[in-house]
């Protein structure tokens, strides 16, 4: 007669010679914050791609989901419409930017040393082909997607708390600039620096050289210092 043998692991004995029931290993269940920011981060960062390549109308949330390696439940749960997940997008990038901008505007130097500076900076963010990509898909697809174009205004607009607003309040403070509405003078700067630069790549023109960038940066910044001088009549 052949018996089978029991391969089942039997429960270990107790002191007293009593089976003990142990628990079973959960495996899977929700993951731990680091690994959800993580998913997240990956998320983003697919979207950010795709997006800047394709545009907004034409990435759909299942090539964002393949992109990153998740499920598309899992996408939804985090990002529960695709505009939410574009709004993050733009917002990190403008974020990035403004840092880089703030090294720049916090240094130490005269007006013209900082200005320069901070235009330069400014510049190179311009034209970099994030910020290219970006403006096109701002540019092409408002009409359709006008809440994009409100998506991005609320994040670029000039306003209290901007590293340029408050490099150029403390210069006003200090009395080396004679400026009564930051604000307004910070748009001006932004738009001389970068307006005709990014107007020419949003029509596909040729970028700026070294040479037109140099001499927008000098007659840029001799404009707004003659303007706000604190020592002009």
């Amino acid at each position: 007669m052949i018996t089978r043998r029991n391969n089942r692991r039997r429960a270990p004995l107790s002191p007293h010679g009593k089976r003990v029931k142990t628990k079973k290993r959960r495996h899977g269940g929700r993951p731990t914050r680091q690994r959800a920011l993580q998913l997240s981060e990956r998320i983003v960062a697919a979207a950010t791609e795709l997006f800047l390549a394709r545009g907004y109308g034409l990435t759909s949330i299942e090539a964002i989901a393949g992109k990153a390696g998740v499920s598309k439940p899992t996408l939804y749960r985090r990002f529960p419409e695709k505009l939410n997940l574009f709004g993050l997008v733009i917002h990190r990038l403008v974020e990035r930017w403004k840092s880089g901008v703030a090294e720049q505007s916090a240094a130490v130097g005269s007006p013209r040393q900082i200005l320069e500076a901070t235009a330069r900076r400014l510049l190179t963010i311009a034209l970099s082909p994030d910020a290219v990509a970006l403006y096109r898909i701002i540019a092409a697809e408002a009409s359709r997607f006008p809440e994009l174009a409100r998506l991005f205004h609320r994040e670029a607009t000039m306003r209290e708390g901007n590293p340029i607003v408050e490099m150029l309040r403390r210069q006003s403070e200090a009395g080396v600039l004679h400026i009564e509405d930051p604000v307004f003078a910070a748009e001006q700067f932004v738009h001389m620096i970068i307006g005709e630069s990014r107007r020419r790549l949003l029509l596909a023109l040729p970028a700026p050289n070294a040479r037109q960038i140099d001499e927008r940066v000098r007659k840029s910044v001799d404009l707004f210092l003659y303007g706000y001088s604190s020592t002009r009549e």
